[in-house]
Order: C-alpha cells, then structure tokens, then sequence
C-alpha cells in the first residue's frame, strides 16, 4: 500500500491512473482535502473500468441518436406523404370497381332471367320428348306383336300345307294298297289249294316236333335229377363240415318263412301239379339252401389266425400255470413271437377292443350267426370298436399283457356265447381247401 500523504485529489488520481494496470490501488479522502493512497483488489478495479466503459459507450450512442434524429423524421414523413397518395388511388379504384360490379350485377340478373326462360323450354320440350318416346315405344310394341302373329300364322300355314301333303300321299297310298290288296286276294284265291296241301305237310311235322319235345322233356328232367345230386351232395358237404365244427345248419342257416296267402279255392281234377314243375321247384329249395350253407361258410373263422405258431395250451381242462390248480381253459394258447401280426379269420365287426385284468388287451370280433371270436394278450390292437374288418385283416400284435407267462395268442371261439374248440375251425381249414 502506498501513502500519498499531502498531494491533492487530482494529483493523487493522476498518480492511480499512471501506475501499472491490475495493481491493488485504493483512494482514500482525508477530511483535510488531502488524498491517501491505499491497495485495491484487482477485481474491484475491474468492475470499476467495465462501469465506466459502458457509461462512455452509451453517451456516445445518445449523442449519435441525437444527431440522426431529425434524418429520421424527414424519412418518416416521405413514407406517409407516399402512403396517403396509395390510399387516395386505391379509394379511386374501389370507387370505379363498385360501378363495374353494378353493371355485371345488372347483367347477371339479365343472363337468369333468360336461363329459367331456357329451362322452362327445356321442361316442355323434355315432357314432349318423353310423350313421343312412349308413342315409339307403343308403336313399336304393336308392330313386334303384329310380326309374332304373322310369324305364327305362317308356322300355321305350313303345318296346313305339311298335312295336306300327308294327306294326298296317304290316299295315293290307299289307293296303291287297295290294288295291291286286290291283286293278293286273287292269288290267295288261287293258291287256296296250296296251302290246304302245306297244312297237312305241317300237321306231320308237327306229331314230328312233339317227338321231339318227349325227347327233349326227358333230358331236361334228367339233367334236373343231376343238379339235383350234386346239389344235394354239396348241402350234404356243407352241413358235415358246420356238425365238425360243432354248429347246428338249421340253427345257424335258417331264414325267416316267406309271406305266402291268398283265398282258397278248390282244386279242379283237371288241375294236377306238373311233374316237372314240383322238380325245379325242389331243386331250386335246394339251390337256395347249398347257397345259404356256403354264405354261413364262407363267414365261419376257419383257420388260424396266425401265420407261424406252436400250440402251448389246448382248449378244455388243463393246469393253471400260476397256482398249479385244476383250470379250464375256454380257448387255446397259440405261441409266436411278440409282435406277430394277428389276422381276422373271417370277415366281422370288431365289438370289443379294450384292456382286461385276466387276457391283457383284448380284441372281440362278431361274424354274425351268433359267431364270436377273441383274441387275448395282444401287445397292441390295430381297430377300433365299430369298425368293420375283412378276412386276412390285422387286428393286433402278440404280446405278454394281462395274466401271462409270456408272448402268445389266447384265441376263442363262441357260439351263441358259449365257448368251444377253435382247434376244429383251425382243422376244418383243411377241408374247405380239398372241397
């Protein structure tokens, strides 16, 4: 800090502003009008000369304004003096643009004036043109129908003309008959004698036919009596095979009786059944009957229904493989290998396929007359209850499920719900191949 004791103010100031710049300076007055010097931080001192730049910075911009001032009022007043001439000829144009608009407004209503005088015509002419349309319309509707009548008079005319050509060929025709028919009638006249001699030549030939018909009636009714052994043969065949297999043929194969009836009426001596006519009827009763036999055969479950197997266990007494007690065994045990494919005997319809605690999954097949066969300890089933199975058709697979020692096929066959040997299906098999 310096001390400037006894200078004056001026010289004191003088002496701050000549030191070098950012040097702490500070004045202090002294009551007696000396000035003391003491240090002043140099941001004290730079808020001072920013202040005082910016005062100097203003007077002279105030003094410019000053000076520039009446230049711009002399501006201002130009641009009004211009402004207000605009004005003066804009009031002048509008003034003129008013008069043009009344004139085209007097000459708009003059043009509507004379369009509804126009679309008044129009609405006449419209209403004329429409009337002379419908009478266009009518007239040509008259003359369409005046062409479909002369059309159909024409068609007409020609079926006329067509039948009174048909007509005079007919009568040239009849005229032509009538003189052929004429000339025939003479000669039948003349050749009366010839056919009198040729009836009697066909009156031998006829004892000559009669003959031959004797002969014909013999071979027929031998051939019949033939058919008839063979026929009787076969039903004989076919009813030995269903008593091998332990099936009754008129259980099995019976049908219901026909609807027979009708009014009585005596007979007349003349009325005797022909001898012949009682033989095709018996032979063809025995016909229908073979027929029913082999249908009731050809649905029977013969054979077995695996390709290769061993018999493990026959149908009847036997002893239990588990509790070595006496058992009866209701079909036969028939070993393959696990997963041998099992095969329909016969056509049916499978009626059971589920899982049983003593035969493993089980698989029933119905083959009508009252026919029932079961297979047991399957590994897995290839149907479905309700589905409909054709001979040679797999319904599963051998396995080991249920009461088991081990892979094989436990086979059944019901009749009318009772259990017998499958072994004489599987054997009859044999018999149906040699007939």
């Amino acid at each position: 800090m310096h001390r400037y004791d006894g200078e004056s103010w001026v010289k004191a100031i003088w002496r701050q502003l000549a030191a070098p710049l950012w040097s702490e300076r500070q004045l202090i007055m002294r009551s007696d009008g000396r000035v003391r010097t003491i240090a002043v931080p140099r941001s004290a001192q730079a808020m001072a000369l920013l202040g005082g730049l910016g005062i100097a910075g203003w007077f002279s911009y105030a003094t410019a304004i000053y000076f520039d001032f009446d230049d711009l009022i002399t501006g201002r007043d130009r641009v009004i003096s211009s402004t207000q001439g605009a004005y003066r000829g804009l009031v002048d144009e509008m003034s003129s643009s008013g008069e043009k608009f009344l004139a085209l407004t007097d000459a708009l209503e003059q043009k509507h004036a004379l369009l509804a005088r126009t679309l008044e015509q129009n609405e006449r002419l419209r209403k004329s043109l429409a009337a002379a349309e419908h009478q266009v319309s009518s007239a040509e509707s008259e003359k369409n129908q005046s062409k479909d009548q002369t059309v159909d008079l024409a068609g007409k005319v020609a079926v006329l003309e067509q039948q009174v050509g048909t007509a005079e060929t007919h009568n040239a025709r009849l005229h032509t008959d009538l003189h052929a028919a004429a000339q025939k009638l003479s000669a039948a006249v003349g050749e009366r004698t010839k056919v009198e001699q040729e009836r009697d030549g066909l009156r031998g030939r006829i004892k000559d036919l009669e003959g031959r018909l004797a002969q014909v009636q013999t071979l027929q009714e031998t051939l019949v009596r033939q058919i008839a052994d063979t026929t009787r043969k076969d039903i004989e065949a076919a009813e030995k095979l269903l008593a091998q297999v332990g099936i009754s043929p008129n259980q099995i194969a019976k049908k219901p009786p026909r609807g027979v009836g009708g009014p009585f009426i005596p007979a007349r001596p003349g009325d005797n059944v022909d001898p012949f006519g009682k033989s095709i009827a018996a032979l063809l009763a025995n016909l229908e009957r073979r027929d029913d036999l082999n249908g009731v055969i050809n649905g029977l479950p013969i054979g077995a229904p695996l390709a290769n197997y061993t018999t493990g266990s026959n149908f009847g007494p036997r002893i239990d493989p588990f509790n070595g007690s006496a058992a009866f065994h209701q079909g036969i045990d028939l070993t393959a290998e696990k997963k041998s494919p099992v095969h329909s005997p016969a056509a049916g319809t499978v009626v059971t396929a589920t899982t049983d605690n003593r035969l493993g999954r089980l698989v029933e097949i119905d083959h009508g007359h009252n026919l029932v066969t079961r297979y047991g300890h399957l590994s897995a089933s290839n149907v479905k209850v309700g589905q409909k199975v054709a001979k040679g058709d797999v319904l599963g697979f051998v396995g080991s499920t249920g009461r088991s020692t081990g892979p094989h096929l436990h086979y059944e066959v019901l009749v009318n719900g009772q259990p017998v040997d499958p072994m004489r299906f599987m054997k009859a098999a044999k018999h149906v191949q040699k007939g």
